[in-house]
Parts: structure tokens; C-alpha cells; sequence
């Protein structure tokens, strides 16, 4: 697995941070939803 060049750990890291951004983009989009669903 050495010649891959990225370790296991730092490729696990990177989608862990890839999985929190994409839930707070996610929560952000529940949010002004529910704000424009008041707004009607």
C-alpha cells in the first residue's frame, strides 16, 4: 500500500472533513427553506 502515495488514515481524514462540510451545506439548505416556506 506504500507506493499509493496517500495513506489510509489521511485518505479517511479528508472524506470524514468531506462529510461534515457536506452536512453543514445540507443543514444550511434545510434552514432557508424552512424560511422561505414561512415567507409564502
Amino acid at each position: 500500500m506504500r507506493n499509493s502515495g496517500i495513506e489510509p488514515f489521511e485518505l479517511a481524514k479528508s472524506v470524514v472533513k468531506v462529510g461534515k462540510s457536506n452536512i453543514v451545506l445540507f443543514e444550511k439548505n434545510n434552514e432557508a427553506e424552512e424560511l422561505s416556506e414561512e415567507g409564502i
